[in-house]
């Protein structure tokens, strides 16, 4: 007979495996549809913490939830702070403006701010807070649109 202990343990390894699925370092060679999939399971996983059969709160839920949506967005679209600086030098040369890449995630956090006002939904506030680590992230490594460094 299985223990809840043995369950639990269980569930922390399929929990991993998807979390391994969305990661083609991990998992070289997985098909995306394969990824897309382990990506929604993981969007409604049951999500436990390290003490046993203890459920984790819905903000940390959430913060679980964008850190699978980070770690599968960065490997399509490579690091916030380059990506950011291909966006902002591209709004910068069509209207003369000199944003800094950090700007992009502030501007990203007012639209879903914006949206959420609007219709309020959950996706919104995953949004604000990876767009909120995508800031730090890119303060942290030192990107700015004219090269001079990241805020200090």
């Amino acid at each position: 007979m299985t223990t809840i202990d043995e369950e639990i343990v269980a569930v922390r390894m399929v929990r991993r495996f998807l979390y391994d699925l969305l990661s083609p370092e991990t998992t070289p060679g997985v098909p995306s549809e394969i990824r897309m999939k382990a990506r929604r399971v993981c969007k409604h996983f049951p999500l436990m913490d390290d003490s046993p059969a203890a459920v984790l709160t819905p903000r940390a839920r959430l913060l679980e939830e964008v850190k699978a949506i980070t770690i599968e967005r960065g490997h399509y679209y490579g690091p916030p702070h380059e990506h950011f600086a291909r966006t902002i030098g591209m709004i910068n040369a069509l209207y003369g403006t000199s944003f800094a890449p950090e700007d992009w995630a502030k501007f990203m956090m007012c639209d879903k701010l914006a949206r959420d006002a609007e219709r309020p939904k959950r996706d919104n506030c995953a949004d604000i807070a990876g767009y909120a680590a995508c800031l730090h992230e890119v303060r942290e490594s030192g990107s700015r649109a004219d090269g001079s460094g990241g805020t200090p």
